[in-house]
């Protein structure tokens, strides 16, 4: 049944919790106090951050079950929790961030990375911190909301080529991708419209402030990430955080650098991914951070080796590095 390991059970297990929390959330709203509602906000904008970053991320790249349907619809569900789709997100993910890895502005114009740090930037730096979470935020927002209508009226997409859904991803989307994430914006825009319907308070006040303020999340847990790596790099072009419980508790995300470099590897032996590749991280100084990356901005003795020259040669890795 299980893909890559029976493990991934705790995956499917999260996901579900998830969207069973948001639906009874919306049952309970009007029946529940001011302060309880209060409560509800940040607890759903923490579920789903938890959801994107970790839950979803993983499903990406190791798909939990071996039946191709069973993943159809292991999609569909996280494409609920997250708010987002499923198909779009792992397009992204896989074949944008994982191809150019958080890449700078170059010769041939800005970077190719969707997600890039240094995206908007106009002295080649980092942005801030700021414009990259609440302005990445508005994006996502709106792409997502165009996203949705093209599914509905596909002629929107072949009208305007320059924000088709190849655009948007970041990637050229094969037939299937195309169904499966056509189906998943269609069932995201009856969930959204069957809330509106019943719990329109709801909608308003708690599902599309928690969901913003994810998206938010997230991207302070991107920039962390790659804040101060170099992209050039493949053996420092992310930060790790090596903390026992947030690895515990988060699936060993904190084990970035090494997903980047083995994206495909699962989850539960990133520990084995270090130690293959332990003496090339130390001989090109991989970033690691003290704090996971959503508290990044606690991180203030950062090793930035993005700011050494980029002419200058990395440290020739020792041992395995291949």
């Amino acid at each position: 049944m299980w893909r890559c390991s029976a493990k991934d059970a705790w995956l499917a297990g999260l996901s579900l919790a998830h969207a069973c929390a948001l639906f009874c959330s919306a049952y309970a709203w009007p029946h529940v106090s001011i302060g309880w509602k209060l409560g509800i906000v940040p607890m759903l904008a923490l579920l789903t951050t938890y959801s994107i970053v970790i839950v979803a991320h993983l499903f990406t790249h190791n798909p939990w079950f071996r039946h191709p349907r069973l993943n159809a619809a292991a999609s569909v569900l996280n494409s609920v929790t997250i708010g987002q789709s499923m198909q779009a997100y792992h397009v992204s993910h896989v074949r944008n961030h994982h191809r150019y890895h958080n890449d700078r502005p170059g010769p041939n114009g800005p970077p190719r990375d969707l997600s890039s740090t240094y995206a908007g930037a106009s002295d080649g730096t980092h942005l801030s911190i700021w414009r990259y979470a609440f302005a990445g935020a508005v994006a996502t927002s709106r792409n997502e909301a165009w996203l949705r209508l093209t599914a509905f009226v596909p002629a929107l997409a072949a009208a305007d080529s320059a924000r088709s859904p190849d655009q948007v991803v970041g990637a050229r989307l094969r037939d299937g991708e195309r169904r499966q994430m056509r189906l998943e914006l269609i069932v995201l825009t009856l969930v959204l419209l069957g809330l509106l319907a019943v719990r329109p308070s709801f909608v308003l006040f708690a599902y599309l402030p928690s969901f913003f303020a994810a998206l938010v999340l997230v991207n302070v847990q991107n920039y962390f990430e790659h804040f101060g790596a170099c992209p050039e790099n493949r053996f420092a072009n992310s930060v790790s955080h090596y903390g026992r419980l947030y690895n515990f508790v988060t699936f060993n995300d904190g084990y970035h650098q090494e997903h980047h470099l083995c994206p495909q590897e699962h989850w539960s032996r990133m520990e084995d991914v270090r130690r293959r590749y332990g003496a090339a991280l130390a001989d090109n100084r991989h970033v690691v951070s003290p704090v996971p990356a959503i508290l990044g901005f606690l991180d203030r003795r950062r090793n930035r080796i993005d700011r050494v020259p980029r002419d200058a040669a990395p440290a020739r890795p020792r041992g395995k590095s291949a």
